[in-house]
C-alpha cells in the first residue's frame, strides 16, 4: 500500500475517477506528482463479482426490468436506457436520494464506479468538438456569457485527448462541428450514404455525418497504479477541508462506505471531478464561517446556471418498403439552425443523433439549454443520505427558448424521416425533463470576472488557489455536442497548467 493511503500528505487528491478525474490523475502522476484518487464506488474486484452474478442470473432467465423490488430501489436510475443491461453501475436511489423542486422534475442518473458513467455498458461513445462560435455564442445573441477562452486555446488539448482515445471518423469540414484528429478513417458504406442523403433531403441546410467514436475495448482511463498514483474506492467524500489561516484547502474528509469510519486525506492541492451536481453539493456542504454560502463562493454563483441538453426522443420511423440498410448505421446531424439557416423563432439550436437498421430509423434531437441563474443546485440539510450527508436539492426547468427549438426539431425530424421513405412515424414523445441527456454542467462556471464566476479559465477557484473543479461544473454555455470530449480537453488544459505551475514552484500547488 502506498504512503498516500497511510495518512501521509500527497501532492494532489482527486475526487472522482470518471472521465476527467482519471485522465488528470494519469497526467499529473506522469509529470511526477503524487496523486490519490478517491472513488465513491466499489472496488474493481467487487464490481466484477457483482457483474458475474448479474450475468449468471440473466442466463437463467432473470430480467431485472421485470423485478418490482429492483425498480423500487432504483426508481430514477431504472429510467435510463442503459439500466437494464448494467443496473449495478447505477446508484441505489433509496440510499442516495436527492430533492426536486415542486413541479420541476430533474432526472439525475448517477454511476459510482471506477471510470464513472463512461464505463456503463451501452455508453454512446460519441466524441465531438465544440465549434469556435460555441465559445462566444453570447456575443451573437446576448443570451449567455462568453467562455473566457477560445477554441484556438483549447484546440491543442482536443488533439491531445483525441490521440489517446483513438477516434474514428471522417473529415467532414462542417463549420459547426470541427474535425478531430482521427486514428481511423470511417467512411459510410454506400447504403449508409444513401440513407444520409435521403434524410438530408427533408431538412434544407442540414448536413449529416458519420458518428465519431472510439473502438478501444477498454474505456477505463485509470487502468493501473504506479508509485505516484493511488486509488481508494468506497471513499465517500464528505467535505473539503479548509485552513482559515492559510486561506487554502488542506485535503478532504471522507467516509469509508464499508466501515462508516471517517478519514482525512491530506494534500497540497484538491481537484473535484465528481460531476457537476455532486461537486457543487460537496462545496456547499463544505461551507465555513469564512464562506457560509459554500466553500470559495464569495460570488454567489456556486450551484447556479445548471444546464443539460434538451432531450427529445427517440422519434422512430418505419417503412413498409422493407429493409433500408442491412448494417447498423450511426449518423449525426450537427447544428445548422442559426448557423447555415437563421431563424427568429429561437436562439442557438440542436443536433440529431440518428440510428438506422432494417426498416427502422431512430432520431434523437439534443438541443442547447440556455444558462439561467434560477436553474440551480442547493442542499437540503433536513434530508440526508445513508452516510448522513445533506442531499442535493435540484431546481431546474426548460424555458421558452428550449421548448421553441424542440418544436422546430420535432417538425424537422418528421420531415426528414418522411423524405427518406419512413412513412410510419411512431407517436412523438414529449420533451424529457432536464437531466435525461446525462450532460449536466455549469454549477461552478469559469469566467474572467471573479464577481460573476466561480473558477478562472483554468478551472481554478478564484478564492482558494489550491482548489480546482475540473468536471462539467466549469461550463459557461452548453452547445449541442456530446460533452465528454470537451470535458476531457478542458481537464487536459487544467492538468497542463498545474504541471507548469508545479515546475515553477507557483502557489497553485
Amino acid at each position: 500500500m502506498s504512503s498516500a493511503l497511510n495518512g501521509e500528505a500527497v501532492d494532489v487528491v482527486i475526487v472522482g475517477s470518471g472521465a476527467t478525474g482519471s485522465f488528470m490523475a494519469k497526467e499529473l502522476a506522469a509529470a511526477g506528482l503524487r496523486v490519490l484518487v478517491l472513488e465513491a464506488g466499489r472496488s474493481r474486484a467487487r464490481a466484477r463479482a457483482v457483474d458475474f452474478a448479474f450475468r449468471a442470473k440473466r442466463k437463467l432467465g432473470h430480467r431485472i426490468a421485470e423485478s418490482a423490488k429492483a425498480v423500487a430501489r432504483q426508481p430514477i436510475q431504472s429510467r435510463s436506457y442503459a439500466w437494464s443491461g448494467h443496473p449495478h453501475a447505477f446508484v441505489d436511489d433509496l440510499d442516495h436520494p436527492y430533492e426536486q423542486a415542486p413541479g420541476k422534475p430533474y432526472i439525475w442518473f448517477r454511476s459510482r464506479q471506477v471510470g464513472g458513467r463512461m464505463m456503463i455498458r451501452q455508453h454512446g461513445k460519441q466524441f465531438y468538438r465544440m465549434s469556435r462560435d460555441d465559445f462566444h455564442a453570447g456575443s451573437y445573441d446576448g443570451r449567455s456569457d462568453d467562455w473566457p477562452l477560445s477554441y484556438e486555446e483549447l484546440e491543442p488539448f482536443y488533439e491531445q485527448v483525441e490521440r489517446k482515445l483513438l477516434i474514428a471518423g471522417n473529415r467532414d469540414q462542417v463549420a459547426s462541428l470541427p474535425d478531430s484528429i482521427y486514428d481511423e478513417a470511417q467512411p459510410l458504406l454506400p447504403e449508409q450514404q444513401r440513407i444520409a442523403d435521403a434524410l438530408e433531403a427533408g431538412v434544407p441546410g442540414a448536413r449529416i455525418v458519420v458518428k465519431r467514436t472510439t473502438y478501444k475495448g477498454d474505456f477505463d482511463l485509470l487502468p493501473g497504479h504506479d508509485g505516484r498514483l493511488s486509488l481508494r474506492t468506497d471513499a465517500i467524500v464528505a467535505k473539503v477541508d479548509f485552513d482559515p489561516v492559510a486561506q487554502r484547502v488542506r485535503g478532504v474528509t471522507y467516509i469509508d462506505a464499508q466501515s462508516g469510519k471517517r478519514h482525512q486525506a491530506r494534500a497540497k492541492l484538491v481537484i473535484l471531478c465528481a460531476s457537476a451536481i455532486e461537486s457543487a453539493r460537496l462545496l456547499l456542504n463544505s461551507a465555513t464561517p469564512e464562506y457560509p454560502e459554500g466553500l470559495g463562493n464569495t460570488s454567489g454563483v456556486l450551484g447556479r446556471y445548471l444546464m443539460d441538453h434538451v432531450y427529445l426522443g427517440p422519434i422512430v420511423g418505419r417503412t413498409k418498403a422493407g429493409s433500408q440498410t442491412e448494417h447498423p448505421t450511426f449518423l449525426y446531424m450537427p447544428q445548422f439552425m442559426n448557423r447555415t439557416v437563421p431563424t427568429s423563432e429561437f436562439v442557438r439550436g440542436y443536433a440529431m443523433q440518428i440510428w438506422a437498421l432494417g426498416d427502422e430509423c431512430h432520431v434523437v434531437p439534443l438541443g442547447e439549454m440556455l444558462p439561467r441563474a434560477d436553474n440551480r443546485v442547493t442542499i437540503d440539510p433536513g434530508k440526508r443520505d445513508r452516510h448522513g450527508l445533506p442531499v442535493a436539492r435540484i431546481e431546474c426547468a426548460h424555458g421558452d427558448n428550449e421548448h421553441a427549438l424542440m418544436r422546430h426539431a420535432r417538425a424537422q425530424c418528421v420531415a426528414m424521416l418522411q423524405a427518406a421513405g419512413y412513412d410510419q412515424i411512431d407517436p412523438i414523445p414529449d420533451v424529457a425533463p432536464p437531466g435525461f441527456a446525462l450532460h449536466e454542467g455549469g454549477t461552478a462556471r469559469m469566467g474572467s470576472n471573479p464577481k460573476t464566476s466561480f473558477l478562472n479559465p483554468y478551472c481554478q477557484s478564484w478564492e482558494i488557489p489550491n482548489l480546482f473543479v475540473a468536471d462539467g461544473s466549469c461550463w459557461v454555455s452548453h452547445g449541442v455536442q456530446n460533452v465528454t470530449l470537451t470535458m476531457l480537453a478542458l481537464a487536459a488544459r487544467t492538468a497542463d497548467y498545474i504541471v507548469r505551475q508545479h515546475k515553477h514552484g507557483a502557489a497553485a500547488t
